[in-house]
């Protein structure tokens, strides 16, 4: 059984080469997540405003379910690396 705990001491964090290994790292054993990690990140990432009202389009865009959606949302905020803005 793979473990879904997070390990993300500094030196795994500092090897990942790509966001595909920063995803395994914050997200291992469940390739739902990190796709959907994967979407989040780069959404943000590259929208103009670094900035998005709803995550509901990245979900219809990238076939992901909403469900899904919201965990790792949720997972991203506690670890830190968005922020709910209301």
């Amino acid at each position: 059984m793979v473990s879904t705990k997070i390990d993300a001491n500094h030196n795994k964090i500092r090897r990942a080469q790509d966001l595909d290994e920063l995803a395994a790292v914050l997200f291992p054993g469940n390739k739902n997540h990190q796709k959907t990690f994967l979407a989040i990140f780069v959404e943000l990432k590259w929208n103009e405003s670094q900035f998005l009202p709803s995550l509901g389009p990245i979900a219809d865009k990238h076939g992901i379910s909403r469900r899904t959606l919201e965990t790792v949302r949720a997972k991203m905020r506690r670890i830190g690396l968005i922020d709910h803005v209301s």
